[in-house]
């Protein structure tokens, strides 16, 4: 496995901008395959972004969202 820095980002516009950063850093987050990937050399990402602690992102259907704070009856 080739080295490889790791983030994890405390705000939403941080990982976008470590994301962004190059078209080689990786997402990271539950249930994700991309360490075995990574082991069986088929991905050499230069970074990995851990979103999983990010407050504010919720996944839904293994997509993540930025979360609604709002009620079905605030809208």
């Amino acid at each position: 496995m080739k080295d490889f820095s790791y983030y994890k980002p405390s705000t939403v516009s941080e990982a976008v901008a470590l994301l962004a950063a190059s078209g080689e850093n990786r997402p990271l987050s539950g249930g994700m395959t991309l360490l075995p990937t990574m082991k069986m050399r088929l991905a050499s990402p230069t970074a990995i972004v851990d979103l999983a602690a990010l407050p504010g992102l919720t996944a839904n259907h293994g997509r993540w969202r930025q979360r609604d704070h709002r009620r079905d009856d605030d809208t």
